[in-house]
């Protein structure tokens, strides 16, 4: 929720992350972008700035749909996913259902690699088709809810490069953006620039400098920011070590300390498969909640030496 006395509570569900209004029902989100955000041919109704960010809203955080996965860890056909693409329109039909002020995906759309991630085979057949099915998925959403996107590992790759985020753009819009939502501002980052940048230096600087300047631009000390990334800054524990999952701990508490500086007081991700979240308090006391959604598509389910990937 958001809404009066600057206070924020965040639901976990395990195929859509919730973010209920304390209204009863939320009207259409009208929107305002820095970077404005496009989905194929579709607008989006105007999200708008103004408002002194006391009023409810409610918005959706959908992760790693990531349809193709549940074949590639099962030896199954490469070219089957109807029951990861059956989630994915289950998650549309709730979406049309509840009527969320605006809707998120937060990466990884598709499961195919792009043909630039090095070390791994590629199938372009399954790639195109998955972004097809992906993308006519989400075109049944309602045309009065916004509906926006960002890139995971799976859709830029592992070390994303210049031909990969000119392709993700191509399909799904930009990389990284603001938008405002009554009086709230949201920021959507391109955390894969963060886990590797090899192939991208400069388009890391770019946004970086993006950023900073997004950051900066706080309208006053009391305003409030939500942040969007694939990788959780963290999954538990702010002091965790580096892993797969999350970002290596010395960037991790400087960007930590950056989004909170900015105004940050949440930052919602996926790339986990699972549930997770914590919260991550500054020397001065201020706090920024990281919640993690686990996959609309495949979960991750761990036990003593056993980790398995079910539907």
């Amino acid at each position: 929720k958001t809404g009066p006395q600057n206070s924020c509570l965040f639901v976990a569900r395990p195929v859509v992350q919730r973010l209920r209004a304390m209204e009863q029902e939320a009207r259409p989100a009208e929107v305002s972008a820095s970077k404005r955000p496009r989905f194929a041919a579709r607008s989006h109704a105007a999200l708008g700035k103004d408002g002194d960010g006391t009023e409810p809203f409610v918005f959706f955080v959908i992760a790693d749909p990531q349809i193709g996965m549940h074949a590639t860890f099962h030896n199954g056909d490469p070219l089957v996913w109807k029951a990861e693409l059956d989630l994915t329109q289950l998650a549309v039909r709730e979406i049309n259902r509840l009527r969320p002020t605006f809707a998120i995906v937060v990466g990884d759309m598709v499961n195919e690699f792009p043909a630039s991630q090095t070390g791994r085979s590629f199938n372009e057949e399954a790639r195109r088709r998955q972004i097809e099915d992906t993308k006519a998925a989400f075109n049944e959403t309602d045309s009065e809810i916004p509906v926006f996107f960002l890139c995971g590992n799976h859709d830029v790759g592992d070390a994303p490069c210049e031909a990969s985020i000119a392709e993700y753009r191509q399909h799904f819009g930009e990389d990284y953006y603001s938008f405002w939502c009554r009086g709230i501002r949201l920021l959507v980052m391109n955390s894969c620039l963060w886990k590797d940048d090899k192939e991208a230096k400069e388009l890391r600087e770019e946004h970086d400098r993006w950023l900073d300047n997004e950051l900066n631009c706080r309208p006053d000390s009391e305003s409030r920011t939500i942040a969007f990334c694939h990788h959780p800054p963290f999954l538990f524990r702010d002091d965790e070590p580096a892993g797969y999952f999350n970002l290596e701990p010395s960037f991790r508490m400087e960007l930590l300390k950056k989004l909170r500086g900015g105004g940050v007081v949440a930052c919602f991700c996926g790339h986990y498969h699972r549930n997770a979240g914590g919260i991550h308090r500054s020397p001065e006391g201020e706090s920024l909640e990281v919640v993690t959604t686990s996959s609309a598509g495949c979960v991750i389910t761990e036990k003593p030496g056993i980790a398995r990937v079910l539907l």
